[in-house]
């Protein structure tokens, strides 16, 4: 569908996105009878179409993000109508290439756009989407301002040439970062005279004892989709990072047999739970709430919050909260954590060239970014949803004690800042949202190191079409055998005395291919 192009090519192709641009801005400065986009709410009867997938939250309440409070109060507030579509759930890329084949997209699309299509450049270049240059910087002031206050975010959301091509959704301070973290029974530290652990020895020691005092019959306890957690006790990963500019592939590195070799002893040992590569989130909360585990991975609202909730209600003696990333020496900072990045790719909005009024959808998602649009989105109706209080946006019962909704679900309804999409996302709502002691203080433990950990994660990195095709080959085989292995080396089925085999096939299914792709890419993105 989507093929190479010349360079000849590129640069008509370029052009023709701008002529188009200044064309569409042209009619749109005469919409609906000479619109004036200079203040909301815009005065137009003009409605506009959203690609999204539905919120978890609220499509345990209703089957549209239309039938939402906060799509109508967003709606009142711009002056313009979004009608939403949504694909079907674990059906959203067969869905989006469906919608794009289709050559009738919606106006404006939520969509991971660094894997869609070969990337943002390429659906600029296919006329997928839009150039959002202009646009922003005629009918987008909010965003721009920020922009040029964060150079550092504005790099992160253009492409190799410059062309800005999303409305972002931006984490705007480290406690949103780090929603997710170890877990630990801290009652059961306390038990066996413990501290909390700050390096690797301390884990294992409390391992141990988890074992032999408490009784624990797995005493780390993972989901399988979160094994990656296990070699960071170790400094190590099992991803891509960078190092002094240098990319590197943790599972090429000597980090990572170190740590293989020690979790194959916690696993001989029966501090590592036997059923590691296969487990999942029901195995694992019946391990943290029958006492046969004492260390796990988690979400702080997903897993903290919810084995206190079930606790309490069983009336099962539970302590448990955040455990901080672990460093390689006692006062250290942790080599790697759990952070994400402050530019989330999945909740980048575009606006696609099926759009007959690209600046009035400009002006709709700017909204966002202005001062009042982000309590909005991250808040909600005043008076309705929060309050103020002592210059604080608190939310109210409806939120926090609704008797029909969960927490969660009741913001489903009235704000966006727990989802993601085009706003900056507020910490003053993960305060809020994490309400329990423990959940507290699991933020606090887990932003322990985010700075010294961000300048080893990779920023956002584009591809050229060719690059992204050949990378996904290679990725795909790399990360099978890799997986395979992990568990292989872990549980003893495949001999340390093995691993320059290993190695040697990772190099030969075309790692430092890999390795070389992703530099260029980093490369590309230094320059930008």
């Amino acid at each position: 569908m989507f093929k190479s192009v010349t360079k000849t090519a590129v640069i008509f192709s370029l052009i023709f996105s701008i002529v188009m641009l200044c064309s569409c801005s042209k009619r749109g400065s005469n919409l609906a009878g000479n619109v004036d986009l200079n203040s909301y709410p815009i005065k137009t009867d003009i409605e506009l179409t959203m690609w999204m997938e539905l919120p978890t939250s609220t499509s345990a309440v209703c089957s549209n993000f239309g039938e939402t409070q906060f799509a109508q109060e967003w709606a009142k507030r711009t002056g313009v109508k979004i009608n939403f579509v949504h694909p079907a759930s674990g059906q959203e890329s067969e869905a989006f290439g469906l919608m794009v084949a289709s050559d009738s997209m919606a106006d404006i699309i939520k969509y991971d756009w660094t894997t869609a299509l070969g990337g943002p450049s390429t659906t600029i270049n296919d006329k997928v989407i839009l150039p959002l240059n202009d646009l922003i910087d005629k009918y987008a002031p909010n965003l721009k301002s920020f922009l040029s206050q964060r150079p550092d975010i504005a790099k992160e959301i253009v492409t190799d040439n410059g062309e800005y091509y999303m409305f972002p959704f931006i984490r705007n301070d480290k406690s949103l970062l780090v929603s997710q973290g170890y877990i630990i029974r801290r009652d059961w530290l306390n038990d066996c005279g413990l501290q909390m652990p700050e390096v690797v020895e301390e884990v294992e020691e409390a391992l141990i004892k988890f074992r032999d005092v408490k009784g624990a019959k797995a005493p780390m306890s993972i989901t399988k989709n979160n094994i990656g957690a296990l070699f960071r006790l170790f400094s190590a990963t099992h991803n891509f990072y960078v190092d002094n500019d240098v990319i590197k592939y943790g599972p090429c590195e000597p980090e990572f047999r170190y740590a293989l070799e020690n979790l194959n002893r916690w696993f001989d040992e029966g501090l590592l739970d036997k059923n590691f590569v296969s487990a999942d989130q029901t195995l694992v909360n019946s391990n943290i709430l029958n006492g046969n585990t004492g260390l796990s991975y988690g979400s702080g609202g997903g897993q903290l919050g919810q084995w206190l909730d079930s606790a309490k209600a069983a009336g099962i003696e539970l302590d448990i909260t955040g455990m901080p990333c672990v460093a390689e020496k006692k006062g250290g900072l942790p080599k790697f954590t759990s952070a994400n990045s402050t530019v989330a790719t999945n909740g980048s909005t575009a606006i696609s060239t099926s759009c007959k009024y690209p600046e009035l959808a400009a002006k709709v998602l700017d909204y966002a970014y202005s001062e009042e649009g982000s309590i909005f989105f991250n808040f909600g109706t005043e008076g309705v949803s929060f309050n103020w209080v002592d210059g604080y946006p608190k939310y109210t019962d409806l939120i926090m004690n609704n008797s029909n909704l969960t927490v969660a679900q009741a913001m489903g309804q009235h704000i966006l800042g727990h989802s993601n999409g085009p706003f900056i996302q507020d910490k003053r709502y993960i305060e809020q949202y994490y309400s329990k002691p423990q959940q507290q203080e699991a933020l606090k433990n887990w932003e322990i190191g985010v700075e010294e950990s961000a300048s080893r994660r990779l920023p956002i990195l584009l591809f050229t079409t060719e690059e992204a095709e050949e990378r996904s080959s290679i990725l795909t085989e790399v990360e099978k055998y890799r997986d395979e292995m992990i568990a292989a080396f872990i549980t003893g089925t495949v001999s340390f005395s093995d691993y320059d085999k290993y190695l040697e096939k990772l190099n030969n299914l075309g790692v430092k291919r890999l390795i070389e792709i992703t530099q260029n890419a980093y490369d590309r993105y230094k320059a930008r």
